[in-house]
């Protein structure tokens, strides 16, 4: 796996921004494959002003896709992965790995 592009307190990091002045903009996915919380995802949306939530187009049926679908559940929580290795969902097309 891929070292990952922030190392270090994300939220302390744009804590210490917005106490200095500079306006925030965070973006990244709220759930991991298996509908569970990205834990920095979920500090950095308690600490923001507005979060608003796109839609991505439901790869199985056009509708409004808010989950992602992992092609193969193996592996782990986390795994760089495009198209081969993703889908977007949505509620009625996604379904909980077993």
């Amino acid at each position: 796996m891929a070292p990952p592009l922030f190392d270090g307190d994300l939220p302390a990091a744009v804590r210490s921004a917005l106490s200095a002045g500079i306006d925030v903009f965070a973006v990244g996915l709220d759930l991991d494959w298996r509908g569970q919380p990205f834990e920095v995802t979920a500090r950095l949306a308690a600490m923001a002003d507005r979060v608003v939530k796109r839609a991505a187009v439901c790869t199985a049926c056009g509708a409004a896709a808010t989950k992602t679908w992992k092609k193969s559940q193996s592996g782990g929580v986390v795994e760089l992965g495009e198209a081969d290795a993703y889908e977007a969902r949505c509620d009625a097309c996604w379904s909980p790995p077993p």
